[in-house]
């Protein structure tokens, strides 16, 4: 598709006779893993080369050159130059990047500068690229400045600004004092380590190199390129560099941080070798979370991503995934352990849903619904309280719990569709419940999280018995079918 739209701008060129007069430059703005290191996307791994050295063609009509390559370290910053030059408008004072030396090779700098917030900050002469992560796990201080507070899908909360400030203005913000909030990343590059590679010799980023002396010049060169684009004083202290005098020997930390990059560096874990039942590591994280027996193993094994403010991008991803993207931040031990418990609890739900189903059959469905819902209501409180540091402990709740639901789950397929004769049976059973799971069974991991991170996670068990009791009610006046001929 995209070279098919380039041939079209090409053959329009042809076309019109607009090789004479027109400045062309063909240039995209980041690139995308599509199975590379076994990732996919961006953003989650360090910015290895598939994703930052992009495709840049130029035709100058001045020059004319074609069929020509230029080795010149160059990056996106210049093309608003290229563009005032080429048009014979004066760049301003601020502006930061040069003209692109289309004629012949003239160097523009030492060395570029990029990244993406609260990631890694690179550097890169040409031939060596050095990503540099924070000093600490936390990846702390982290700040935003911005005069438009919103995130990609929404607004900053209200908790967001609660401690906002007037930051002193940037020399690129013309006298214009922005807002400075706490800032927030989807994921932390600490896990990753500091990364040094040579292109000339290890081209694929493979094998990351430990040596001082490189890392020194590197890191002195992103140090005075971070003070040239006026970074703030928070991100020296969150990569462990001087804000002021000279990058020494005690600032590298390709060496320290090696082992957490050779972690991050294995395989990621795949599914297919963990056990899988009813729910399983390819689950999304927001139906585990509105389990109520998957939260509480991820509580005890995986507290972060119960609470995590940022369910909002986690909710639909698979929990595999969220393990791969966090770069050896989760054990694979954990995680094992996490699809066991996940395993064994859908072990039970699929054992005594036919014994369950059988059951109706003799004792009518109501018995068994009265019991389903009755019996969650009242031990939902106590399951949950029961579950304290022991496994065995988690074990008899998840199991008890499991008791409970797979009765009113045995037999809701068939309760659905006795209660509606057989001309309007889809529809009547379809799309009420449709609006239920998406009323409640939709909100129910978003509810659960955002009361649990308010300190109010007792509530969303409240809100589970209040469903209860209602479905309880709905229970109470429906026709017992036991022994009906439904034909």
């Amino acid at each position: 598709m995209c070279d098919h739209s380039l041939g079209r701008v090409l053959d329009a060129m042809d076309e019109y006779g607009l090789w004479d007069d027109t400045l062309l430059i063909v240039n995209t703005d980041h690139g995308l893993l599509l199975g590379e290191r076994g990732w996919w996307g961006k953003s989650v791994q360090p910015w290895y080369n598939e994703l930052v050295h992009v495709p840049l063609f130029v035709w100058d009509p001045r020059s004319g050159g074609a069929g020509e390559r230029r080795d010149t370290l160059v990056q996106t910053i210049d093309l608003a130059p290229t563009l005032l030059e080429y048009f014979g408008v004066e760049r301003p004072a601020d502006m930061q990047g040069a003209p692109l030396p289309t004629a012949r090779d003239t160097p523009l700098r030492e060395a570029g500068l990029f990244g993406v917030h609260g990631g890694h900050v690179n550097v890169t002469d040409g031939r060596y690229v050095y990503m540099r992560a924070p000093v600490a796990a936390s990846n702390t201080p982290l700040e935003e400045y911005t005069l438009m507070p919103t995130h990609m899908r929404g607004r900053f909360t209200p908790a967001e600004l609660a401690d906002v400030e007037l930051a002193e203005p940037f020399g690129f913000t013309k006298g214009v004092r922005t807002l400075r909030t706490a800032g927030r990343t989807f994921v932390n590059p600490y896990h990753h380590g500091s990364l040094l590679f040579d292109l000339e010799n290890d081209p694929a980023q493979l094998n990351p190199l430990v040596d001082d002396a490189t890392e020194l010049r590197l890191a002195t060169l992103l140090g005075e390129l971070m003070r040239r684009t006026e970074a703030p004083p928070s991100q020296y202290e969150r990569l462990g560099l001087p804000a002021e005098g000279p990058v020494t020997d005690t600032h590298l930390l390709v060496r320290p941080q090696r082992e957490q990059a050779r972690r991050a560096a294995l395989p990621l874990p795949r599914a297919e070798d963990y056990p899988e039942g009813r729910l399983s590591l390819r689950t999304p994280v927001a139906t585990l979370i509105g389990d109520p027996v998957a939260v509480e193993i991820l509580k005890r094994h995986l507290p972060g991503i119960t609470d995590s403010e940022l369910l909002q991008f986690l909710g639909p991803t698979p929990l595999i995934d969220i393990a791969a993207m966090s770069g050896g931040m989760i054990p694979l031990g954990r995680l094992r352990l996490v699809a066991e418990e996940l395993t064994s609890g859908s072990l039970v739900f699929l054992v005594t849903l036919p014994l369950f189903g059988t059951l109706s059959d003799r004792v009518g469905r109501k018995p068994v619904l009265y019991g389903s819902y009755i019996g969650g209501a009242v031990l939902a409180f106590p399951l949950n309280w029961f579950i304290q540091d022991q496994v065995w402990q988690l074990a008899v709740s998840m199991t008890t719990a499991m008791l409970f639901m797979s009765a009113g789950a045995a037999i809701t397929p068939a309760v659905f569709a006795e209660m509606f004769p057989t001309r309007l049976r889809t529809t009547g059973v379809g799309f009420p419940y449709a609006i239920a799971v998406a009323v409640c069974g939709g909100s129910a991991p978003y509810l659960q999280t955002w009361l649990t991170s308010n300190g109010k996670g007792d509530l969303f068990l409240g809100y589970t018995v209040v469903l209860l009791l209602l479905a309880l009610a709905v229970v109470h006046r429906m026709p017992e079918t036991k022994n009906t001929d439904l034909t």
